[in-house]
């Protein structure tokens, strides 16, 4: 998923399976959605080395725990800010050929289908 305009922040997860991620979770300034993890080598203090999770997320600013569906329109404006989703709907419905508006909907497409396997 490509995001653009998007701010994107990464946290510890601690050792934790991505599973087990509570994908959605109250953020210092709102909820934030993690939406991907990558495993790091952490060592304690007996110098063992331990598996842990670096989640990368998204902050929001939902004060309550969004749906799928917020979480997609509040990408897609992010992602496509100060009228440009506009704009390529206007392209799409004189030309739904248009490759612009095909990239967008494709787009669209796939940040939906990872919401909703994410959070839903």
């Amino acid at each position: 998923m490509n995001l653009k305009n998007i701010t994107l922040k990464t946290a510890e997860l601690g050792p934790v399976k991505w599973e087990d991620v509570e994908k959605l979770q109250p953020g210092e300034n709102g909820f934030i959605c993690f939406i991907s993890a990558e495993p790091i080598e952490k060592e304690d203090e007996e110098g063992n080395v331990k598996i842990h999770l670096l989640g990368t997320y998204i902050p929001t600013n939902f004060d309550y725990t969004p749906t799928y569906k917020e979480m997609v329109n509040f990408i897609v404006s992010k992602k496509y800010p100060n009228g440009k989703e506009q704009q390529l709907l206007r392209h799409g419905i004189l030309n739904p050929q248009d490759e612009e508006y095909v990239a967008y909907y494709n787009d669209v497409e796939e940040i939906t289908r990872t919401m909703k396997e994410l959070l839903d």
